[in-house]
């Protein structure tokens, strides 16, 4: 055996432990697809995706689809009224799964009658909420008299 000391950007102690310096590992050293999604931090899990759904004339009810492209969960649904709702009645918005099961959230998207162009409201969703690449999830709107429209953002973890 031959001893020689350690140069570069690594060094090791005499109990074996190895330590790397300070800015030492650089993408040349990382094999490309070695980085995954659980090895990043919480907020480059974060994305977001938006959605028209609307309350119109033979428009609502109408099943507005998202494709998803990666696997994740939707942790928050916020919606903002882009066109004022009809003054007679509250529209609603619901989020279903790829298998048509409601997403459940802990308080309903429900524009009030009437609500201004801004009007925003915003939800957790808890449960029914993970999907798979290639998973459709489906918003659905609801209003007994018809009138108004909302973008919704979904908020998403990836996985």
């Amino acid at each position: 055996v031959v001893s020689v000391a350690m140069s570069g950007d690594a060094t090791i102690s005499g109990t074996g432990v190895l330590t790397l310096a300070a800015d030492s590992v650089v993408t040349t050293n990382i094999t490309d697809a070695n980085v995954t999604v659980a090895k990043v931090s919480t907020d480059l899990k974060a994305d977001t995706k938006e959605i028209t759904v609307s309350f119109e004339t033979g428009e609502v009810g109408a099943g507005y689809k998202i494709r998803m492209s990666y696997p994740g969960s939707i942790t928050n649904i916020y919606a903002s009224a882009t066109k004022a709702l009809a003054a007679t009645d509250a529209g609603t918005i619901t989020i279903k799964d790829n298998a048509g099961t409601t997403m459940t959230v802990t308080t309903p998207i429900s524009f009030a009658a009437s609500d201004a162009i801004g009007t925003a409201y915003s939800s957790a969703v808890t449960a029914n909420n993970t999907f798979v690449d290639g998973d459709i999830l489906t918003l659905t709107s609801a209003k007994a008299t018809v009138g108004g429209k909302a973008l919704v953002t979904l908020e998403i973890l990836r996985s």
